[in-house]
């Protein structure tokens, strides 16, 4: 890279609130760049290696709730480097259990990051953005050596932040995702977020009464998680599935 390129990125991303430390919350940094310097970090960003023209690779990927804890609420899927970000949404969904009733979007960090994955027109919002029908996971990883971590944030009222980490990266070409290990019970959809979640489970009551009348905040089991079902759920869903919320 031209010392010029690297000058011009440097400026661009000193003015990038993702790299504001003042506008972001220093556990986002740490845990999408650890202790590394801005230039270290362009390298992360910038220096992906890719895929090789026709090669296929299967991503393993750890998938954690953000903000709950007691138990913590992860699942493991595995997941087809020819999948597009709109079925890995669909099987982000099906995994934890959640409705596909709101929004959501991809991102390197939750707020701020200058690239975003989302579906929408640009009309919409007048910022950069890669359409998640159209993006595959092998275009956005590569191998898997240097960008190896993604938020997904769902609901942006209730903030359901879930940090996304490729632990390996399989050289094998597969047709479907499978989900292979998981822990906790999905929140319960518009219940007020993490904070709301983890007052529910330890009080047996709702602070933010935003749930249907027929719902019953003391029955829940936080530790319910069915692999069998959600494993079903996850391998049905197709490489350019979508569904609009």
């Amino acid at each position: 890279m031209a010392k010029k390129d690297l000058d011009d990125m440097m400026e661009f991303i000193s003015d990038t609130p993702m790299f504001n430390q003042n506008s972001l919350e220093q556990e986002d940094l740490t845990w999408m760049f650890g202790n590394l310097k801005k230039d270290q970090m362009l390298r992360v960003l910038y220096t992906q290696t890719p895929l090789k023209k026709g090669e296929m690779v299967t991503y393993c990927f750890k998938i954690q709730l953000r903000g709950i804890t007691k138990p913590p609420v992860w699942r493991k899927v595995e997941v087809p480097s020819q999948f597009t970000f709109g079925a890995f949404h669909l099987i982000i969904q099906a995994a934890f259990g959640w409705y596909n009733y709101h929004l959501h979007k991809f991102a390197l960090l939750p707020y701020g990051s200058p690239d975003e994955i989302f579906h929408k027109t640009p009309d919409d919002w007048n910022e950069p953005w890669k359409d998640e029908r159209k993006l595959t996971l092998g275009e956005l990883f590569g191998t898997g050596e240097t960008i190896q971590k993604l938020c997904y944030v769902y609901d942006f009222g209730d903030d359901w932040i879930h940090d996304i980490k490729i632990e390996k990266v399989i050289a094998e070409k597969r047709s479907h995702a499978i989900c292979t290990k998981g822990k906790g019970a999905c929140p319960h959809e518009d219940c007020g977020g993490p904070y709301a979640w983890q007052a529910l489970k330890a009080m047996g009551v709702e602070p933010y009464k935003d749930y249907d009348d027929d719902f019953d905040p003391t029955d829940i089991d936080p530790n319910y998680f069915d692999l069998d079902e959600v494993a079903d759920e996850v391998a049905s869903i197709k490489a350019k599935d979508f569904e609009d919320f």
